[in-house]
């Protein structure tokens, strides 16, 4: 038997295993090759055994690289028989689609048989009753290999030829299938978008509303009420068919041009934020709907994946911008030791990486998250807003090189769901099997911007990291947090304890107080909805005229940036440490009375929280030395300054209780 293929992307010199199964599941090297000029190979070995083998090609691992696969190639080997016919090889014509017919064509035999009987075979083995000319192919037939073998009979000779196919069988395609609206095209009045004539019939059919061409955002029902801006407008929908095994299909309808203003627009209330809040369930994923598991090593079907990068566009909403891991590593050490195939980073503007919190649509049934961990990491998984474990899974890395984490769900639908995962510090991507359709797309939430100090920072021996303040602030509100925090800074405090001279960050990542120009200018590009600001204990150096002053300022300015851009403020945290007696130092309480009357001066603030005031952390204990008089024994790290992971869980829900009155007055864009 020889095998042959080519590497991609082309290279010289790579080391080729070329494995045959064995019984117990593992692969056995039968012969090792590299690849020439062109990174084509080529291996010969002899084959002493009858029945199914199973053969990939293998590039093995690497440091700091997994191995990988070909596909799957199943050959079936018959005893010689005793006689022989001559033949030309049996041969198989049609469309390789699921949902498409193959017919068998026997080829030329001599002498002449005086029958012939079909067995179609799907990647070598028999598919059962499939035994004519003819065969459908179905959802189980997709991405493996379909062949026939037929036998030919000729007094008493017996002998069976099995023809060969060297493409895998593709997804389906749908025919025909349109849109429409109903309804009528007065303002105000409720269209209803309906989808028919679909082949074969879809298992789900999504729905998008378009104006002019554009999606309107967050109508992806089957109804959808017209509004003053769509008076003059065209209103189209576009429907999306999908069904396991077949690639999907999206059709729009004609337009509906809303000409009629005499309609009646209801008047909706500015939502609170407790109306745009869906909190995670802490109810596990049940069994019937899916399982997780966790690994380093890569899923049994790893051979054959597809991976969907961090990076891929359109595929995943990131907590964050994602550079590529080792962008400030390179910041640091003046060289570029970025590595985009280990996966992403999150830092906006800071020394200090953020966790990673990804959301996205899958359709697929069988796929694997996959992140890079350097010493300790942990994740969870969230499906549909129910998390898929009762903890989060942890990995670890004894080398200290980093390795790759896998969390491999399996679903029992094909239908649509939505996916999270928080926790790591470093995200890659999802891998699935390309033996299934499956597609990843991003999701987009509510996305509430957080300016604070390290109090929204994860810092080490926060663990699990999902009880991060950002990722555990997100759980509680089903918001996605886009963190730009910055440890050791305040409204006029920089980072380094005395102002403007910038001590903490690398090189061209340095920290700066709260208004500066390059956190305003996050705040303008940032894609948020709300603008949470929490205010800092580190503007205790300076007085509370120079942080009430600073305070306006950052408000006048995001005003300006982001008109109609709702904030909250959050006053300073209650915390005490070594020194400074639970709210009774008069410099603290003078900074917190600078937020006195703020929300009067500055209409974009719709809230203030006092965690201060109202004394959410009492006492002067931690962790490491409980004093016994408050719950800081409990909720303050072995710093004596930071919460634990317990701590950052009762302080943002406390936070998510008192944003829930609160009313957003958000800009009619963004509800």
């Amino acid at each position: 038997m020889t095998v042959s293929g080519q590497v991609n992307p082309v290279a010289k010199g790579v080391t080729i295993w070329i494995q045959q199964e064995q019984s117990a599941g593992s692969w056995a090297t039968v012969k090792q090759v590299t690849t020439d000029a062109a990174g084509h190979y080529t291996g010969t070995f002899k084959v002493t055994a009858i029945g199914i083998r199973r053969y990939r090609a293998y590039i093995p691992a690497v440091t700091g690289q997994a191995g990988t696969g070909s596909p799957i190639r199943f050959v079936t080997f018959n005893r010689k028989p005793t006689v022989t016919f001559t033949t030309v090889q049996p041969l198989v014509s049609g469309s390789l689609r699921v949902g498409q017919r193959l017919t068998a064509k026997a080829g030329t035999w001599s002498p002449k048989p005086t029958k012939y009987t079909y067995q179609w075979r799907r990647d070598g083995s028999r598919i059962p009753g499939a035994t004519t000319t003819s065969y459908l192919l179905t959802p189980a037939d997709y991405r493996t290999y379909i062949t026939v073998e037929v036998t030919a009979v000729r007094s008493g000779q017996v002998t069976g030829r099995e023809s060969v196919t060297g493409t895998l069988v593709g997804s389906g395609l749908f025919v025909g299938g349109s849109a429409a609206i109903a309804g009528s095209r007065v303002g105000g009045n409720v269209l209803t978008a309906t989808s028919t004539g679909w082949s074969p019939v879809p298992e789900m059919t999504t729905f998008e509303w378009l104006r002019n061409g554009q999606p309107i955002a967050g109508e992806t029902s089957s109804t959808y009420r017209t509004r003053k801006q769509d008076i003059g407008a065209d209103i189209t929908v576009t429907a999306t068919a999908l069904r396991s095994s077949f690639t999907s299909r999206s059709v729009t309808s004609a337009a509906a041009r809303i000409t009629d203003p005499g309609g009646t627009f209801p008047v909706s209330p500015a939502p609170r934020f407790d109306d745009l809040m869906k909190p995670e369930a802490s109810t596990v994923v049940p069994p019937s709907v899916a399982t997780a598991t966790f690994s380093s090593q890569p899923p049994d079907w790893f051979g054959r994946t597809t991976l969907v990068r961090w990076d891929t566009p359109g595929a995943f909403a990131h907590s964050l911008d994602p550079v590529a891991v080792g962008t400030l590593y390179s910041a640091a050490n003046g060289g570029d030791f970025r590595r985009p195939e280990a996966g992403a980073e999150y830092h906006v503007n800071n020394s200090t990486l953020k966790n990673a919190d990804v959301q996205f649509t899958v359709t697929g049934k069988r796929f694997a998250i996959r992140y890079w961990t350097v010493k300790n990491s942990d994740a969870m998984v969230w499906i549909d807003g129910k998390p898929v474990a009762t903890q989060a899974f942890a990995g670890s890395d004894p080398t200290g090189a980093g390795r790759w984490n896998w969390i491999t769900v399996t679903r029992t639908s094909t239908v649509p769901a939505t996916i999270r995962i928080a926790g790591p510090m470093y995200f890659t991507g999802v891998d699935y099997d390309a033996c299934q359709v499956v597609t990843v797309t991003a999701a987009p939430r509510f996305t509430l911007g957080v300016i604070g100090d390290s109090m929204f920072e994860t810092l080490a021996g926060t663990e699990p990291m999902t009880s991060g303040p950002a990722p555990m602030l997100s759980t509680l509100t089903g918001f996605r947090v886009w963190n730009m925090a910055e440890g050791g800074t305040g409204y006029v405090n920089d980072g380094s304890g005395v102002a403007a001279s910038g001590g903490v960050g690398y090189p061209g990542y340095l920290t700066s107080p709260f208004g500066s120009a390059r956190r305003l200018a996050s705040v303008t590009s940032a894609p948020i909805d709300a603008l949470l600001v929490s205010g800092s204990i580190n503007d205790v150096h300076f007085s509370p005229d120079a942080q009430r002053t600073a305070l306006d300022k950052l408000l006048d300015d995001v005003a300006v940036a982001r008109p109609g851009l709702p904030v909250v403020l959050v006053t300073l945290e209650p915390v005490s440490y070594p020194g400074v007696a639970d709210q009774t130092d008069p410099r603290f309480r003078a900074l917190n009375d600078s937020f006195d009357g703020v929300a009067e001066r500055h209409p974009n603030v719709v809230g203030v929280i006092d965690p201060y005031a109202a004394d959410w952390l009492t006492g002067t204990g931690s962790t490491a030395h409980p004093a016994g008089d408050g719950n800081q024994d409990q909720y303050v790290g072995a710093d004596g300054v930071h919460l634990n992971a317990a701590g950052h869980t009762y302080y943002q829900g406390r936070i998510a209780a008192e944003l829930r009155a609160m009313v957003a007055r958000l800009a009619p864009a963004n509800r």
